[in-house]
């Protein structure tokens, strides 16, 4: 099939780009970079490169913020590092729903690490959420 998106593909990865697959990708290097926002003003964005791809990521700050989870804030320190890419359709950009890279842990290798703990502002580590406990059974029948 013929589409306008093979003529302007750019050097970027979009979201078409990984339709349908979650690809896991090592970091090769990253640069703050300048571009032109919607409004017109500058806008200071991560552009990252990754081992066996020809596009780059440009890394807005939800994606950015993730993987500072992930790896830590000093993106210098991210080359060698993982990463899962994935398309969440239902991203609001500019008033409108359209699909959007995010990005999210790599699956841990059976010898690899452990994955990190979830922390709270308190620095106390979360566990499974359990249920409160019942005193009184709830009937459904009624809370409709």
């Amino acid at each position: 099939m013929s589409s306008i998106d093979d003529i302007f593909a750019g050097d970027s990865l979009r979201a078409a780009d990984i339709e349908g697959r979650e690809p896991t990708v090592t970091i090769k290097s990253v640069e703050p970079r300048e571009f032109d926002g919607r409004d017109g003003k500058k806008q200071r964005k991560l552009v990252i490169s990754f081992h066996n791809a020809k596009k780059t990521f440009v890394c807005n700050k939800t994606n950015a913020q993730r993987i500072a989870y992930l790896h830590g804030k000093d993106y210098a320190k991210w080359a060698g590092k993982q990463i899962t890419l994935f398309v969440d359709p239902f991203v609001e950009y500019g008033g409108q729903m359209t699909p959007a890279i995010r990005v999210k842990p790599a699956p841990v290798a059976a010898n690899g690490p452990e994955p990190r703990p979830i922390t709270t502002r308190a620095n106390v580590t979360t566990g499974p959420a359990e249920p409160p406990p019942f005193d009184d059974p709830i009937d459904i029948d009624q809370t409709f």
